[in-house]
């Protein structure tokens, strides 16, 4: 029997982590690694961490070394049916331990669009686009 290749992940630095989901754990560290390494992960606190590692001139070893400080975590499998509850779960969990380095956590403004729409995509196939999925949370 295959394993799910679907869950929740970790990027890990030191005692903090970002947490996500996917159905692709290989495809998604990559992905992360390549928009750390250009300076555009949707995540300012991942990327500050990872800029932080970095010299001010820094080398192509420079930028592999970083991201060698940066451990990719399975923390749990399950179908893709289950990835959104889970990841905010898992989310949550590190937010209350002050270990979050998630931008859109308990008390964001889309911490609950973005359940209802992946709720609301499980019952019709598709989520339907809002006026309101293009306001910018500013605090």
């Amino acid at each position: 029997m295959a394993k799910l290749n679907s869950g929740i992940y970790a990027i890990a630095v030191g005692t903090n982590a970002y947490i996500g989901s996917t159905t692709n754990f290989d495809r998604r560290w990559e992905q992360h690694k390549e928009k750390l390494a250009a300076g555009k992960h949707s995540s300012y606190l991942l990327q500050q961490e990872y800029d932080r590692l970095l010299p001010e001139k820094p080398t192509f070893e420079d930028f592999q070394q970083a991201l060698r400080k940066f451990k990719f975590k399975i923390l749990e499998r399950c179908p893709e049916s289950k990835l959104e509850k889970r990841e905010r779960y898992w989310i949550a969990k590190y937010w209350e331990q002050g270990r979050s380095l998630n931008v859109v956590v308990p008390g964001h403004p889309r911490w609950n669009r973005k359940l209802r729409k992946s709720e609301e995509k499980a019952k019709t196939g598709k989520a339907k686009a809002r006026w309101s999925d293009r306001l910018i949370w500013i605090s």
